[in-house]
């Protein structure tokens, strides 16, 4: 064993017997926090291979001595720099359903055998490639919907200030616990470009609205109501919370998960930088447009039509303004109008349409891609926004036809119990006529 700082460490070989496989040694390695009621367990004993020239590592996630099971993964070089980001939100990790993507090829694992010597890689559907999240990258753009005012904000629209993007819910005890912290921060240092965005995995948008009131929450918040099913946590694979991003000026990824002095130290070193330019060289447009849209959409088979509302308020004239979907399913067809401006100050309605000629139902999310210029300076910049909604196509049940036939011998026998019964039965004849209305016609036919 090894004592660390406030942690002992012990390292054990076991042997694991695998049914259908080769027994095989299994290095394990038994973490104790002293004075913890736990402890954790390292190993996996990882199998590295090579394909298309990419190192692949097949993990035993589930540490049950069995490679293929439901808790395994696979780490896949997919970049090619010699290290592979395997963590549970890395870009790099895939679990053995999931597809991986080599120079515009997917692949997905086939056989695994039990033991780990053999792993069969299979092509499959073209899947794009994970988004990396680490220092360095740039933070995924996204647009929502302001918990606070309902005006749609994108994250690239607060290019030139530090941002923190903060994943939390008020459900979540430390997420609630670390909130008079941040809004003591945001007071401090907003004056000096400090911006937060909040990610709410919240299912109630009632708690939600409390909390902001009891604590004068006062930034931006994206609300979906659906809490881990979020397409923002989904685009940056959020899997615990709290999950914070430390941005730069520019929109690259600098921080992860700071806290306390060191989230503050952090902020005010990057707010000492220069905003510098992006990787063309040329400086990041920020968006100045914002949108009032529905947060999902009902369709019905046929043609759905619905209004998009646009709000530039800002000084500069929005040039050449495009507008198209992201995501459509199968059998939905966008009708979107042509390219148009919304000036300085200007409010606009735009109806969009959407035709579905499926009778299967879908629940799914979709983009509606915005991309205009603006003259700021004598240059022309170009700003793009995405903004989240959900599709929802009721599957549409067929309308339950009775039989003619049915009729006909539901009729035949009526009339055949005013014939028997006489006269006494006469009371029949309206019944008759009252549920078969067509029978007179018949009968003279």
């Amino acid at each position: 064993s090894v004592r660390a700082s406030e942690a002992v460490l012990w390292s054990v070989t076991l042997l694991a017997e695998p049914g259908n496989g080769a027994s095989f040694s299994y290095p394990l390695q038994i973490l104790w926090p002293e004075g913890r009621s736990y402890v954790y367990l390292l190993g996996g004993a990882p199998r590295a291979g090579e394909f298309q020239g990419r190192t692949v590592v097949l993990v035993d996630g589930d540490l049950d001595g069995v490679f293929g099971t439901k808790g395994d993964f696979l780490g896949v070089d997919v970049d090619g720099d010699g290290r592979i980001y395997a963590e549970p939100d890395g870009h790099e990790h895939f679990s053995l359903t999931e597809a991986f993507t080599l120079e515009g090829t997917s692949y997905r694992a086939g056989q695994v055998a039990p033991d780990g010597g053999f792993l069969r890689v299979d092509p499959t559907a073209y899947v794009p490639p994970k988004v990396p999240l680490i220092p360095g990258a740039p933070a995924p753009d996204f647009s929502f919907r302001n918990f606070l005012d309902g005006r749609v904000l994108s994250l690239s629209q607060f290019r030139g200030k530090v941002v923190l993007l903060d994943f939390w819910a008020t459900w979540c005890p430390p997420c609630m616990a670390s909130l008079p912290e941040l809004r003591t921060l945001y007071e401090e240092l907003r004056p000096l470009g400090f911006e937060i965005v909040g990610v709410s995995l919240d299912e109630s948008g009632e708690d939600l609205r409390r909390v902001v009131e009891t604590y004068a929450v006062p930034w931006p918040i994206a609300f979906f109501g659906r809490r881990w099913d979020n397409p923002v946590a989904n685009l940056y694979r959020v899997y615990q919370i709290p999950t914070t991003y430390l941005l730069d000026k520019r929109g690259i990824i600098r921080f992860r998960d700071l806290h306390g002095e060191e989230l503050r130290a952090a902020v005010r070193d990057l707010l000492g930088e220069p905003s510098g330019a992006g990787e063309d060289g040329q400086a990041a447009s920020a968006p100045v447009l914002a949108f009032f849209f529905p947060q999902e959409i009902r369709l019905r088979s046929g043609v759905t039509r619905f209004a998009l509302e646009i709000l530039n308020d800002s000084l500069f004239p929005a040039e050449e303004v495009a507008i198209s979907w992201e995501g459509l399913p199968a059998g939905v067809q966008d009708e979107v109008p042509p390219p148009f401006s919304v000036g300085a100050g200007e409010r606009r309605r735009v109806e969009l349409t959407l035709a579905a000629d499926r009778s299967v139902a879908f629940s799914q999310d979709v983009f509606v891609v915005v991309s205009y210029g603006y003259r700021s300076g004598g240059s022309l910049s170009r700003a793009t926004q995405r903004l989240p909604v959900r599709l929802v196509l009721a599957e549409e049940r067929p309308k339950e036809e009775v039989p003619w036939w049915v009729w006909g011998l539901l009729g035949l026998g009526l009339a055949l119990a005013v014939w028997v019964l006489g006269r006494g039965s006469l009371f029949l004849w309206p019944l008759l006529f009252l549920f078969f209305p067509q029978l007179p016609g018949l009968w003279r036919g």
